[in-house]
């Protein structure tokens, strides 16, 4: 455990090669430097990322290790994660515009990773996609009404697969025609959609680091020394 320090600091220790941490030395002092609104705002972000990251790894994991290709386990397990990975970054979106109301004035086009996730917050905060998935396919079960347009738009269909399994127990299969109509009484599938859709992955893989790059950078404009102690 380290020595308490009273001059706010940022500092890194452990190790370069393995396990190390970032610690905010003299807190109460960093937050009235940092600015008590400002450090809300990036941890917002920062339990946003940890979403995000957990997630992305739960679709790896799910990737290598969820079954076969094509069977219906593992595709119920991409959509899912899909479908939470887009309304988490809905929500971290909202937490960027928080985060640009708050410290942008002051920082602005000066820290080298504010276009970057200016431009994630658009993207994802913005479009109308990230909001109907978090509030009906992510965080929430879907409302009736969303329900009802997805049956109306339906109809006249000759069937509806409700459900399809590779084996007798439930985890060897999913649902489909439910899924489907949260999708059409959404109105989701259109180009814009799709295409918002291929930036996932890069966006989800980018975030964590351009975050904590630009919270360091904020940390130096505020004049709180920032020190590496990690042992090589």
């Amino acid at each position: 455990m380290a020595e308490p320090s009273n001059t706010a600091a940022l500092v890194a220790r452990g190790s370069k090669s393995g396990r190390w941490h970032l610690d905010l030395e003299a807190p109460s002092e960093f937050t009235r430097l940092f600015g008590e609104d400002a450090l809300i705002a990036f941890a917002r972000c920062f339990v946003g990322i940890d979403r995000v990251v957990s997630l992305r790894n739960l679709y790896v994991l799910n990737a290598k290790h969820g079954g076969t290709d094509g069977s219906y386990a593992k595709e119920r397990n991409t959509g899912l994660l899909m479908v939470l990975l887009v309304g988490t970054m809905h929500e971290l979106g909202k937490a960027l515009a928080r985060l640009k109301d708050v410290v942008g004035k002051s920082v602005g086009p000066s820290a080298s990773n504010w276009a970057k996730l200016m431009e994630i917050r658009r993207r994802w905060h913005d479009r109308r996609i990230g909001k109907a998935i978090r509030d009906d396919m992510a965080h929430h079960l879907g409302k009736a009404g969303v329900f009802k347009a997805g049956l109306a738009a339906a109809t006249g269909q000759p069937s509806a697969r409700l459900y399809s399994a590779d084996g007798p127990a439930m985890k060897d299969g999913a649902f489909e025609a439910p899924w489907d109509w949260v999708m059409f009484g959404l109105g989701l599938g259109s180009p814009e959609d799709s295409e918002l859709v291929n930036h996932l992955a890069k966006d989800v893989a980018d975030v964590p680091e351009v975050l904590l790059s630009l919270f360091q950078e904020v940390v130096s404009m505020r004049g709180i020394p920032i020190e590496d102690r990690r042992a090589d």
